[in-house]
């Protein structure tokens, strides 16, 4: 592993090259281009024809799933309020979203898909989600979409945050934020800890009379802490980030008598350096994350993973920004199930190309290369285009994106005992969008509107199914096809003192297994747990320091098996949501108290077959501002 990371490092300095960065604010500036920083790389100059979507998290004290749940074609499949919650992005599967933290990917390499229940809003800085294929732009996984955390890291001031809040069900969340500095050293410390009894009532259909869940309590506790150092050419920055998620396993509803536990820690620390010159820029990121369950106080579950990410940026002409780097990843495991031989280890080379013709038209070129265990594996291109056509107040922008990706197999697939097959090969996809956008700028308003279609192809889907001495083993025999459309509507409107704001969603999803290269008996048939109408509708008023919002959403029906089967499919179901909030504002302090009721119709619904997801409840939140 040591000579892996030396050889890795090596090579991610080979590739720095020389920046002019004169040239490079000229372009930018010229297309009026909203930057994102991933550790100081400038991601939207190759991200054209990506719609990258910002979450705002300021105070907000729910998880990770909660932040997400109004991006289009994103649907979780919940084990049940605050329990085991996994993704499907655009049809895809859970393994088919990259999770990067600091810029790098952290889905743990046993399962390879994020349990999006175990990390808070509390501890997170910024995050963004990105719908589409991005594998040559952000590395395994990236077939559905990605997920950016803390990818935008300012420096810190001097402020303090404490935050309380009580709900239904006994939840309650004690939170606490301090930032620092001191000359050219910042930073911030962030702790938390947060219970949930969920004894609330269901009533699912069939049944004459409601039942209490039981059996379905979580603990969560974590703390996070960062610093930054920064020079006239130099920025260090590192964070430590530490979370425990103690759960009792939800039972169904028809078996709440049952009791299992699981106790999951993750440990994950980053360390970047970003250096700047008239001349260069580069950014270099190193980072170990340690992934822990226990499950039943019994059974054991270890993984580590160490990542080197380096990135350095080109100027090559007028028009003209490139980007060179290499992403480099070790990783293992421990647990009774796995062979001792356990580890695997890639090595990602990336050329990222952006080609500006014009102030309004831009192209991009991104290529990454897959060694996988020292073997090279796949070449993975992307080409996207984006135009827009400025208008007397705003602009329509149309947006064109082919593209690649792909994703490892786990450490699980390929040496669980008994049925791992180290054989497998990386899963393949191609892609292929088209989008509109308009904005439209007025006085007191702005309008933004979105159309977004687009297909997806994948092959090699690795499938877990029973084999000789009816042991299970994963194969790589699925073919899966992905279509569908996103669209979204947003007005802000400004009467006074008083503001308006109204954002609509809705997404259409198809996805089924292909007939034509599959090795199963499910050709043509719908993927399970993927909605094929979803649809959000938020409004929110504000007039000077209180605010209003209601929030509406619409999930449609699932197939719960790939047999499609009408009997076990869910319902499809319509949440109403509301909150009010006041901000206090005294002489150098603040205090806001915000009311969220959730599930106002008291609807039963599941998001996971015969596990319930809880009725009306009520969240009362102070947070204190100095």
């Amino acid at each position: 592993m040591r000579r892996l990371f030396l050889s890795g490092w090596f090579v991610c300095i080979s590739l720095m090259v020389a920046a002019q960065a004169d040239s490079i604010s000229r372009v930018v500036r010229s297309i009026q281009m909203d930057t994102l920083w991933i550790d100081g790389a400038t991601i939207d100059q190759f991200a054209i024809g990506l719609a990258t979507l910002t979450i705002q998290i300021d105070q907000q004290n729910g998880l990770l799933n909660d932040l997400l749940a109004e991006v289009p074609s994103i649907y979780f499949k919940s084990y049940g309020n605050q329990q085991l919650s996994t993704i499907a992005f655009r049809g895809t599967s859970a393994s088919h979203t990259n999770v990067l933290w600091h810029g790098i990917p952290i889905n743990p390499p046993t399962l390879g898909q994020m349990d999006f229940a175990t990390w808070p809003a509390w501890l997170m800085e910024s995050l963004t989600a990105v719908p589409g294929g991005s594998g040559a732009l952000f590395g395994s996984g990236a077939i559905g979409g990605s997920i950016l955390i803390d990818e935008s890291t300012d420096s810190f001031n001097n402020e303090l945050s404490i935050k309380l809040a009580q709900g239904s069900f006994g939840h309650w969340f004690t939170g606490l934020k301090g930032s620092y500095r001191l000359g050219s050293i910042s930073g911030k410390t962030s702790v938390y800890q947060s219970a949930v009894q969920n004894d609330f009532m269901v009533k699912p259909d069939g049944l004459t009379q409601a039942i209490q869940q039981t059996n379905a309590a979580v603990q969560s506790r974590g703390l996070k802490q960062s610093l930054d150092l920064v020079g006239k050419s130099h920025r260090w920055h590192t964070s430590l980030l530490y979370n425990e998620n103690d759960r009792q396993i939800q039972p169904s509803i028809f078996s709440l008598g049952t009791q299992s536990d699981l106790l999951t820690t993750n440990l994950r620390m980053v360390l970047s350096h970003r250096f700047e010159h008239e001349k260069y820029q580069s950014q270099s990121t190193v980072s170990r994350s340690h992934d822990e369950t226990l499950y039943n106080h019994t059974d054991k579950t270890t993984s580590t993973q160490w990542s080197l990410l380096h990135r350095s940026n080109l100027d090559i002409g007028e028009n003209w920004i490139a980007q060179g780097g290499l992403l480099a990843q070790y990783a293992d495991a421990s647990s009774l199930n796995l062979s001792s031989d356990n580890r695997q280890n890639n090595i990602e080379p990336f050329v990222l190309l952006t080609w500006y013709p014009t102030p309004t038209w831009s192209v991009t070129f991104n290529n990454r290369y897959l060694f996988l265990d020292g073997s090279a594996t796949s070449y993975v291109p992307a080409l996207s285009t984006a135009y827009d056509i400025p208008l007397k107040k705003g602009k329509l922008g149309v947006t064109a994106q082919w593209s690649t990706g792909y994703r490892y197999p786990t450490l699980n697939d390929r040496f669980w005992m008994p049925g791992g097959n180290p054989e497998l090969t990386p899963e393949q996809s191609r892609q292929a969008e088209i989008g509109l956008n308009y904005t439209l700028q007025q006085e007191r308003s702005l309008t933004k509107m979105t159309l977004n279609g687009y297909s997806i192809s994948s092959t090699d889907w690795i499938i877990w199914l029973p084999g000789e001495d009816n042991f299970w083993t994963p194969s790589n025999i699925r073919g899966v096809i992905n279509h569908g459309i996103e669209g979204t509507f947003s007005h802000d409107r400004q009467l006074g003192t008083l503001k308006w704001k109204n954002s609509l969603s809705a997404n259409y999803t198809w996805a089924i297994v292909s007939d034509d290269v599959s090795n199963d008996d499910f050709g043509n048939q719908k993927l399970p747990y993927v909605p094929a109408w979803q649809s959000q509708w938020h409004q929110t008023l504000n007039y000077k320091n209180t605010e209003l919002g209601i929030r509406q959403r619409f999930t449609g029906s699932r197939f719960t098996n790939l047999s499609n089967d009408d009997f076990t499919a869910l319902d499809s179901f319509y949440l109403l949501d509301s909150q009010i909030s006041h901000v206090f504002k005294l002489s150098k302090t603040s205090i806001a108290v915000q009311l969220s009721v959730n599930n106002l119709l008291n609807t039963y619904y599941e998001l996971q077959e015969n596990l319930a997801m809880p009725g009306i409840n009520y969240e009362l939140t102070i947070n204190y501002n100095l």
